[in-house]
């Protein structure tokens, strides 16, 4: 059954196993963030956040203490972004900003940022510009991962029906702009991802909970319960711990720290860690070089759970509308069943 729980803030949050454990570790506490729709926790200076501000701010990164207080605003040199929406903090020390947003679906191209990831205090810095291209068109994403391993970009795209993970060539920063092609569903509207090297997978989230893929299979693995937000915007791996943090938007906006259920156990060979996942062929009269045989096809979509909690903003907007049509669905079989 699928139940409704409409407010003006946040619904309480009651589930059962790990998510249970969930719990507020800081509220964002700055005047220049009331519209965090992007986190990062750094792996760098241990203890410390990064965020932006959704569309209509600069090119800034915030970066926060464990109190959620701003200690530190790096300004991106040359930068005029239209709507930045994710970032990402690499092993390696980088911090890739994107600048992904299109709710227009206009956008001729995107681009991702990468920078070293500041410390505390005020910095301006002249990033690593990468201009991405959809091989399918123009589409509107709050999702982005980048994995210095590979040196790839994955973008999820945000849409109800038919959304997609794409990634781009290795080592996509050594070169001017890159492709991003569709290789694997996604789950419907969501609003931000997250690589999890530790156990070899990445995780989606949406407005209503989030879905762990193997990595770089892309095959869905399980799903993560999410406490209720009232605009839940954000997800990131915590380095060397079994937790996610989660953030939403908003003057205050809490920050929750998400136990990860168990991912120690056995890798089937269909799901990996195995050979990178084969690209989804693009529809005709996707355009760019072949960076890339397209080849089998992607694995099934792991759609949100169903019980949704949602306030009352834009972002529940257009939760609702995913949730008419999740109604529609026949219900999925779960990770395992």
């Amino acid at each position: 059954m699928l139940v409704l729980l409409l407010g003006a803030g946040p619904a309480s949050y009651a589930a059962s196993g790990a998510g249970a454990q969930a719990g507020i570790i800081f509220r964002i506490d700055a005047d220049q963030i009331v519209e965090s729709s992007s986190l990062a926790v750094s792996t760098v200076h241990r203890g410390f956040a990064y965020t932006t501000n959704d569309s209509g701010d600069g090119p800034y990164v915030y970066m926060l203490d464990r109190q959620g207080r701003l200690v530190g605003t790096t300004t991106l040199s040359g930068v005029t972004p239209v709507d930045i929406e994710a970032i990402s903090a690499g092993r390696d020390g980088s911090l890739v900003v994107a600048d992904i947003g299109d709710n227009s679906g206009t956008r001729d191209s995107v681009v991702v940022y990468k920078i070293p990831q500041p410390s505390t205090g005020d910095h301006t810095v002249t990033p690593t510009a990468l201009t991405l291209h959809y091989a399918d068109g123009p589409r509107n994403a709050e999702s982005m991962i980048y994995d210095p391993a590979s040196g790839r970009v994955l973008v999820v795209s945000k849409l109800i029906i038919g959304a997609k993970i794409y990634r781009t060539p290795k080592d996509a920063f050594s070169r001017d702009s890159a492709m991003l092609r569709p290789v694997a569903d996604a789950p419907m509207m969501a609003t931000d991802a997250s690589l999890l090297p530790e156990h070899h997978a990445i995780v989606v989230r949406t407005y209503l909970d989030a879905v762990v893929y193997h990595y770089p299979g892309l095959t869905s693995w399980t799903d993560l319960e999410l406490p209720a937000q009232e605009q839940g915007e954000s997800i990131a791996w915590v380095p060397g711990g079994k937790k996610v943090w989660v953030g939403s938007e908003g003057v205050d906006s809490p920050v929750w720290s998400v136990p990860l259920p168990d991912l120690s156990g056995p890798l089937d060979a269909a799901s990996g860690p195995r050979a990178e996942a084969p690209a989804v062929p693009a529809p005709s009269g996707g355009s760019g070089p072949p960076d890339g045989a397209a080849m089998a096809s992607p694995p099934r979509v792991h759609q949100p759970s169903s019980i949704v909690r949602v306030g009352t903003s834009a972002g529940a907007v257009a939760a609702l509308v995913g949730v008419v049509v999740l109604l529609s669905r026949p219900r999925r079989n779960r990770a395992g069943d």
